[in-house]
């Protein structure tokens, strides 16, 4: 069921020959050995699934900026925020024009991205393995939380995810033999950099995969097409915004992270050791399911001091799947190719990206997924368990991966409810004040909530606390007038209270809103203040 794949050598072709070879090859594997049938059940099973339970709001701060944008871009007012996604605004802005709805419009750039994952997925893990473990590999990452709700939420990850997959397909199809495999991992990899900045941390992958062909002007001219592809789409984003303007706004932008998220400016208080705890944690969490028992610098969701039973044995399973992991990882195929496409993402984001967002690790999911679910399949083929005869092994085997797969739907799809449910606490918020506050004479105060006052309460004054600075202190000046009703939200209040001009600041909680962070981490527990008191500097 499970046989062992001999690598074949690589045969060179010449370029003329390359794209009908590589088309060719594609036709006959949707033709042969039922590929077409297992390629089309698992992407509608999946395209299914995330249209099901596709989410009822905007969820995160970008979100917001990226339904901004759909309108108006805007990279000074983070609309979005630099280098300006074009790739990702450019599909919202067809799907918006043909939809009319901005959240519907990003939502299903996700849920089709989700679903076309899985297709690159099946085809590489069938080309690793074999067809059973092509189609489980699929599955299992179908379910595994942080992807299945990544494919519901209006953000750029699950698109860039899509890429890459893609991309690294392609690129392992280039590194058997075939020329136009190489270059059009290449021309997507450039494409998924457009996407998410961040993939700038695969370039080892690429490197390694395109150098391992021994050809230097295959080489060179890879890296002309990815340069040719960057600035495809980074040159119009710069003179629709201009250079100075462009560079102005990026250097705030990233010039913000690196003093908050990059591991110098120890967000969350966290020591570079409780950082990488953190970062394991939350792939452990949300690319694996799992749940850690409550220690140093770790809470829910990532953690908690009494870990329901359900979750127990899900971290029994995936002890299993990591110990055949272990024990099989010296005969897994392409190591060196799978590490690169795990650990230098995983560093990169650890150094430079913010803990809190572990939608940042989502690229490194499927490689994950596709190690753990071929050691547990190949186990059986290279040790005899005593006892057991071969046929008992396999179904030991697929037993396995089947309770993992059921306990994953039975984690993820009620978080999945939720999201299709209940909107964010940032949109409720939002709501909240627009029923019970008149515009006319109420202030709010604002952070990270900024971007859905401007979609959904565009009628009342609202202020960015940190962009906004001199309006802001102006209004704490005046907030003691009873004719005006200053409010500020959490987000804004935690900043406020930190800024060296503020001397005093007292608030009283009028609402707080929440959502399970394993749905949604960022920003999951939002409240309202009204200012009573405000002395400044």
């Amino acid at each position: 069921m499970f046989p062992v794949i001999e690598e074949a050598p690589v045969r060179r072709q010449p370029h003329a020959r390359c794209i009908p070879s590589l088309l060719g090859a594609l036709r006959k594997c949707l033709r042969d050995n039922g590929y077409a049938c297992d390629v089309i059940a698992v992407f509608a099973a999946a395209l299914v699934l995330y249209s099901t339970f596709i989410s009822c709001s905007f969820n995160e701060g970008d979100s917001f900026n990226f339904a901004k944008a759909l309108v108006k871009v805007d990279l000074v007012m983070e609309s979005p925020h630099p280098p300006g996604y074009p790739i990702y605004v450019f599909l919202g802005r067809v799907l918006f024009s043909l939809i009319g709805d901005q959240l519907a419009g990003l939502a299903w750039i996700s849920v089709a991205s989700g679903a076309l994952t899985l297709v690159p997925l099946y085809f590489l893990a069938r080309a690793m393995y074999n067809r059973m473990i092509a189609i489980l590999t699929c599955v299992v990452l179908m379910v595994v939380p942080g992807f299945w709700l990544a494919s519901e939420k209006a953000t750029t990850d699950i698109l860039s995810t899509f890429l890459v997959t893609l991309g690294v397909t392609m690129l392992y199809f280039g590194m058997k033999g075939n020329n136009a495999a190489t270059l059009l991992s290449w021309m997507i990899y450039a494409i998924s950099v457009g996407v998410r900045p961040t993939h700038i941390a695969f370039i080892p992958l690429w490197l390694y995969g395109t150098l391992r062909r021994k050809s230097l002007g295959a080489f060179f001219f890879s890296i002309v097409v990815f340069v040719t592809m960057v600035l495809a789409w980074l040159a119009p984003v710069i003179w629709v915004t201009g250079w100075d303007r462009f560079l102005a706004a990026t250097r705030d932008v990233y010039i913000g992270t690196a003093n908050t998220d990059f591991a110098f400016a120890r967000p969350l208080g966290l020591s570079s050791f409780e950082r990488l705890v953190f970062s394991a944690a939350a792939v452990f969490t949300f690319a694996l399911g799992g749940m850690l028992p409550e220690m140093s610098g770790l809470k829910f969701p990532f953690a908690s001091n009494n870990v329901p039973a359900f979750y127990i044995f899900h971290d029994v399973l995936l002890t299993a799947a990591l110990l055949c992991l272990i024990l099989n990882f010296r005969r897994s195929i392409e190591k060196i190719f799978a590490l690169l496409w795990i650990i230098p993402h995983f560093a990169f984001v650890y150094l430079l990206g913010s803990p809190i967002h572990h939608r940042y690790y989502l690229p490194i999911y499927p490689a994950l997924t596709l190690l753990a679910i071929s050691s547990i399949a190949n186990l059986a083929v290279h040790r005899r368990w005593p006892r057991f005869t071969v046929r008992c092994s396999q179904i030991a085997r697929l037993a396995l991966v089947l309770l993992i797969i059921g306990t994953l739907v039975a984690h993820s799809m009620p978080l999945a409810a939720k999201l299709h449910t209940e909107p964010s606490p940032i949109t409720q918020l939002v709501k909240y004040v627009k029923e019970n506050y008149d515009s006319k004479k109420t202030t709010v105060l604002v952070f990270h909530e900024c971007s859905a006052f401007d979609i959904y309460a565009p009628g009342f004054r609202h202020y960015h606390c940190r962009k906004q600075a001199t309006e802001t202190l102006l209004e704490l000046k005046l907030a003691r007038d009873t004719d005006r009703i200053t409010l500020v939200t959490s987000t804004a209040y935690e900043y406020l209270i930190s800024h060296h001009l503020v001397m005093q600041l007292e608030a009283r909680k009028i609402a707080e809103f929440y959502l399970d962070p394993r749905a949604e981490i960022e920003d999951h527990r939002v409240s309202l203040f009204v200012v009573q008191t405000a002395r400044l500097s």
